[in-house]
């Protein structure tokens, strides 16, 4: 997934480009594989400086996007095994702020990833 900083201006578009991997984890002892389709989707947080590191904990605190435009380009698409798969968010803001960026990624199996993108729109 993607992390970091973007500084964009009122009316202009961003493009942030993330990555997913396909990478192993852990239970029971059995080594599995995030694997199968994902789905990209982009709301408000809080700034990481705040986020935890459980879907339980972060998920209650997430709003829809406001006050920006959001396109996710592919939104949804199935990962080849072992490969990183590439996708892009063009954001544009409408006002001028700060906005806290969480991208989560969906795996249909219910595995979630995410990182977090702060964008500061100036007028």
């Amino acid at each position: 997934m993607v992390s970091g900083y973007v500084n964009a201006s009122v009316g202009k578009t961003a493009m942030i480009v993330g990555k997913v991997v396909e990478k192993p984890f852990t239970v029971a002892s059995a080594t599995l594989y995030y694997s199968g389709n994902v789905t990209i989707k982009v709301y408000l947080g809080l700034g990481s400086a705040e986020s935890k590191n459980a879907w339980s904990w972060l998920s209650g605190r997430l709003t829809q996007v406001s006050s920006l435009t959001v396109e996710v380009t592919p939104q949804a698409f199935v990962p080849d095994p072992n490969q990183t798969a590439v996708f892009s968010i063009h954001v544009k803001p409408e006002k001028p702020g700060e906005y806290h960026h969480c991208i989560v990624a969906f795996w249909r199996d219910g595995w979630k990833g995410w990182s977090e993108v702060d964008l500061k729109a100036s007028g």
